[in-house]
């Protein structure tokens, strides 16, 4: 473990990864190939553990304040990056497959980089931004915030008083004074249909010679670089290597278990699984991937310390083979195809609404199920029919519960890159619920406000004996209530 901040781990495979992205940086701004021990020159150890630090102060600033970085940002964010963009100004995806491939990063690590870096710079302009408040403003503040308190309290609730005798009068009694607030809720039912181009992609046939042309044209996408299972010790000092050389060969040690029920002295260890070439700094890397597979290097001195490495798998460099991608292939041209005709069915089914045609008779003619929903809530977790995900459901309700008037369509882009037409066909408005549909309601807020006049009674009583001299701790021995202390 190189660092923690707060709930965040850095640990060196985390570490020598972001370096290694850094070092391939620096080398292209430079216009030529740095070697570790020239970037160390410029400080990059220290720079990228300190970058490392702030991204996840940063991120837990993010998660504390509850801050969101919607995908549309994100995207606008990666679309304006040079290096993406093709010569007619469009997204070239492959560029940034590509950038994946060299940096060895997920496309999920690298759009968390950007939501971390847009909000960076929001909560940058947000203090930033502020204006200069009087001396004698900021004094009143300090002293407010820096002023503590010792309070001690005991807290009365309605639940310890029971009601019992209750007078069915008095209950519609109270009905008939508050029935305006014992309602049914507005309940809607509507019509749908999802063009989505997951569902059509399905009925989409591939040739097997186009995903074969693809897979031969895609290849260098599809390339899986040599990956090695590694232990590695580390030390600072040379001696405590060659110390742990000695027992590693007294007890024939070749496996991790056995390293970790080892007292080494002044020895960090760990087990890198299936790591790449390009994951590590140069001065590592080629020293790891010149290891046969079962061997101890010899000690090595690198800018970060004396390694110990052991190889323990080695998977060989290759192209994947085509049965094991062909069905990804078919997959990704069969959406990519899906999305061409998703627009077309949309202006075949507005060509057919444009003719008076309603949501269910054009929804026939064009061949696309309807999904009739009975009368619903609007609630977030409505059990809607229909293969829908969580976003465009409640997307879906909340659109529909916006309409004023029923029998109109209407659509929106679904969060896969589809679309979705609806039409409302009635609304049932909310009336108020009958005494014995509501009564359980009725039951409820009377007896809790009946136990609220007995405990403001109780209270204003026992505030009179405080006030008279009964002491707080006196008062909690007679109730046989706890008494709270607590640093205000």
């Amino acid at each position: 473990l190189l660092a923690k901040v707060g709930k965040y781990d850095i640990d060196q495979r985390d570490f020598l990864k972001e370096y290694s992205i850094n070092l391939q940086n620096l080398s292209q701004q430079l216009g030529k190939k740095i070697s570790p021990n020239e970037a160390n020159t410029f400080g990059l150890v220290n720079q990228t553990l300190g970058t490392m630090i702030t991204d996840l102060m940063y991120k837990q600033i993010i998660e504390d304040y509850g801050m969101y970085i919607n995908n549309s940002s994100v995207k606008k964010e990666i679309y304006s990056i040079p290096g993406f963009i093709d010569s007619s100004g469009s997204f070239n995806k492959f560029a940034f497959e590509r950038y994946l491939n060299i940096t060895g990063q997920t496309e999920q690590e690298v759009i968390d980089k950007i939501k971390n870096d847009i909000a960076k710079r929001q909560i940058f302009i947000s203090v930033s931004s502020g204006f200069s408040t009087p001396k004698d403003i900021i004094k009143k503040l300090y002293n407010h915030r820096e002023e503590k308190r010792k309070i001690s309290f005991i807290e009365l609730t309605n639940n310890a008083y029971t009601i019992e005798n209750i007078d069915n009068a008095d209950l519609v009694s109270y009905y008939d004074k508050n029935n305006k607030s014992f309602l049914s809720p507005e309940l809607r039912s509507f019509s749908y249909l999802n063009i989505s181009p997951k569902e059509i992609s399905k009925e989409i046939n591939i040739d097997k010679d186009l995903i074969l042309q693809r897979y031969n044209q895609d290849k260098s996408l599809y390339f899986k670089p040599e990956e090695r299972t590694i232990i590695q010790l580390i030390a600072n000092n040379e001696s405590d290597i060659l110390n742990a050389i000695k027992i590693i060969k007294e007890k024939n040690i070749d496996n991790y278990d056995d390293i970790k029920n080892i007292n080494f002295s002044n020895i960090n260890h760990s087990q890198l699984e299936k790591i790449k070439w390009n994951e590590l700094p140069k001065e590592l890397s080629d020293l790891i991937f010149n290891i046969n597979k079962n061997e101890w290097s010899e000690p090595y001195k690198s800018s970060l310390g004396w390694h110990l490495i052991y190889v323990k798998t080695v998977y060989s460099e290759g192209i994947i083979p085509f049965e094991k991608v062909k069905d990804k292939i078919k997959n990704e041209i069969q959406l990519d195809k899906a999305y061409d005709t998703i627009y077309q069915i949309s202006n075949q089914l507005e060509d057919q609404l444009a003719s008076g045609k309603s949501l269910a008779e054009a929804s026939n003619i064009i061949g696309i199920k309807i999904v009739q929903t009975p009368l619903l809530e609007n609630i977030s977790n409505a059990n809607l029919q229909g293969d829908l995900s969580k976003a465009s459901k409640n997307k879906l309700i909340n659109s529909v519960f916006s309409m004023n008037e029923i029998n109109n369509t209407n659509s929106f882009d679904s969060d896969e890159g589809g679309l979705i037409y609806f039409t409302v066909n009635e609304i049932k408005p909310e009336q108020t619920k009958s005494y014995e549909n509501a009564k359980k309601e009725v039951l409820k807020e009377w007896k809790f406000k009946e136990k609220n006049t007995l405990l403001v009674a109780d209270g204003k009583k026992y505030f009179d004996q405080i006030k008279n001299g009964l002491s707080l701790e006196k008062l909690s021995d007679n109730l046989k209530i706890k008494l709270n202390n607590t640093d205000y």
